[in-house]
């Protein structure tokens, strides 16, 4: 705990000093010091396997590690996964929350998408701090037999003999079931189709065995591929890796998203192109669960907050408050960017006795793809954010009462503990009385809080015209409210029928941004006892993605499917004392 403090309370002493979109100029000995006093990271990424087809998925489950104790870390609250190409081209990004250092995602391969050579990619925003060199890179193949163009698996020669990830062929197993800590167990060897199936994790060292894992049952590839990396095996970079900041004093400083997702940008003059330095501005993230944010730029026009709450949307509307607004341009930074080269890819080959394996699995995923609505995958319930942090609002649904054509006269006429004053500029302010506090008392100058469809609105008396007819509730907040260094005396929040007011925002003063918000977490979808109208070519037979083994045991069970051959029993994770566990298992399904 005394380490996550001290990077927050640096933080804080580094605002005087902000120098760069999304990162701090170190500027002493002492901040140094500090910093160097808080461990960096790095993640492992256990995948399902790294040989995909169309309609197909990619699980994964991410571990992000401290590189002091190689326990799980607790620095950053979320993370960042890619795919990309042998051109550079990003296939996705993926935001991912991390819940004491763990979190998982997946990606469903489309048809659309060109076969290649991939990296996946997984790195938190402090871990740039040490370069692409502390991130997890594995290499990945996607084969799409739906195109004509197959060339780039069609060079001579195979893989590079200098990548560093080798090949795993078809007939390569290697792994153990046990080993001092955990064991894997499967009740049998054999199997039919359709039948059930168990695999035990079982703890032979008590509290040395409790940990963090993840686990996979996949039938084995039939076609070299690029050999995906276990725990352990990951576990042997970490002498490699960096403890502490490399940075020295004046270098810059990539901020930890410690706090929660970093909204970062910088904020020009229209018509100067002049940086706008020592301004407010709010940053609002519209809806029912809106949050809004308010930031203050420094000397070079740059400025960043934190989004610390769940929120489910995909955009954001950012505005200079008063006083003094001018235009403004805007520019953004995104945590999930990084510059870097990539090792060598792997080269997949492809032959032409391949293709009677490749027509069968396209026609297997085909007939899985086409039941997908008799297995779905779960959406995990999420946290809701509440954007009145406890407080019950007053609520006025205006079908309920006669319509007046202006907020200003539904103000009048209807809410109570509400009026208008008229304020500095001769412009209108829009007042909330507090419980306990008389009528006559007009002398505070704090004005309310004023949301419409979750969006801050600066301009009281522009927003006092507005058409109350599009306005579908009116809640009102009769407690005092902090943001961003200004106390506001209530909130009043509006919401209209579609969100229209949202939907035509439009100022001078700001602009919308594109928000990343964190891909939700599912219970993945485990097949029941076989139905005789419904056929079942699955190739992966379980996914668990989080397993807290905190017992002497625990066991998982499944049913293998109507896809005869050899199938692989994976487990990957860490104990709660940083040690990796990997083991696996084998079994056959036959006619």
């Amino acid at each position: 705990m005394k380490l996550l403090f001290n990077v927050v309370l640096t933080l804080g002493i580094f605002l005087a000093g902000f120098r760069a979109v999304g990162q701090v100029r170190i500027t002493s000995e002492e901040e140094l010091e500090l910093l160097r006093a808080t461990p960096l990271e790095t993640i492992y990424l256990h995948s399902n396997t790294t040989l995909f087809f169309p309609g197909e998925y990619l699980y994964y489950s991410l571990y992000t590690i401290n590189t002091q104790t190689y326990r799980l870390s607790q620095i950053s609250k979320v993370a960042y996964v890619q795919l990309v190409g042998e051109n550079g081209t990003v296939v996705f990004t993926q935001k991912v929350s991390l819940d004491g250092g763990k979190g998982q995602g997946d990606y469903f391969f489309p048809t659309d998408l060109p076969s290649g050579n991939y990296k996946l990619v997984g790195y938190t925003h402090w871990m740039k701090n040490a370069g692409p060199s502390q991130f997890y890179m594995t290499d990945l193949t996607f084969l799409n037999p739906y195109r004509s163009d197959q060339s780039v698996f069609l060079s001579a020669g195979g893989e590079k003999a200098s990548c560093p990830s080798g090949i795993k062929s078809k007939s390569s197993e290697n792994g153990t079931a046990s080993n001092a800590e955990l064991g894997l167990e499967l009740d049998q060897t054999n199997f039919a189709p359709g039948k059930t199936a168990e695999v035990r994790i079982r703890n032979f060292k008590g509290a040395l065995g409790h940990g963090t894992y993840s686990l996979s049952v996949r039938k084995i590839e039939e076609f070299p591929h690029a050999a995906g990396m276990t725990a352990t095996e990951y576990a042997r970079r970490y002498p490699e890796l960096q403890q502490t900041l490399p940075q020295q004093v004046n270098d810059l400083l990539a901020i930890p998203e410690q706090r929660g997702e970093l909204v970062s940008g910088r904020i020009f003059e229209r018509d100067t192109s002049t940086p706008l330095k020592r301004r407010m501005l709010s940053l609002s993230l519209p809806g029912a669960d809106f949050q809004i944010k308010k930031a203050l730029t420094d000397l070079e026009g740059k400025f960043y907050t934190y989004v610390t709450r769940p929120f489910r949307g995909q955009n954001g509307i950012a505005e200079l408050l008063p006083p003094g607004r001018v235009p403004g341009r805007f520019e953004w930074y995104s945590p999930a960017t990084w510059e870097g080269e990539f090792p060598c890819f792997y080269r997949f080959v492809l032959k032409a006795d391949m293709a009677e394996a490749i027509r069968q699995r396209s026609v297997h995923n085909q007939i899985e793809n086409s039941y997908f609505e008799v297995k779905p995958d779960t959406l995990q319930p999420r946290e809701m954010s509440d954007p009145f942090e406890g407080e019950t609002p007053i609520t006025y649904s205006l079908d309920d009462y006669t319509r007046f054509p202006t907020l200003r006269e539904t103000i009048v006429e209807i809410l109570e503990h509400v009026w208008v004053r008229r304020g500095e500029n001769d412009a209108d302010d829009i007042m909330v009385y507090l419980p306990g506090e008389s009528a006559s008392n007009r002398n505070d100058t704090k004005r309310a809080m004023v949301v419409a469809d979750g969006v801050l609105v600066p301009d009281h008396a522009a927003f006092l015209e507005y058409d109350a007819r599009k306005i579908t509730t009116v809640k009102i907040i009769r407690q005092n409210y902090q943001l961003g260094g200004t106390e506001y005396k209530g909130v009043l929040v509006v919401e209209t029928l579609d969100g229209q007011f949202e939907a035509n925002w439009d100022s001078e003063y700001g602009t919308r941004f594109s928000y990343l918000p964190p891909i939700p977490r599912k219970a993945y979808f485990r097949q029941g006892a076989p139905l005789p109208h419904i056929p079942d070519f699955r190739y992966q037979l379980l996914w668990e993605p989080n397993i807290e083994l905190q017992g002497p045991s625990t066991s998982f069970r499944f049913f293998t499917s109507q896809v005869p051959g050899r199938y692989e029993v994976v487990l990957e994770g860490f104990t709660t004392y940083g040690k990796p566990i990997s083991l696996k298992t084998y079994f056959e399904v036959t006619e």
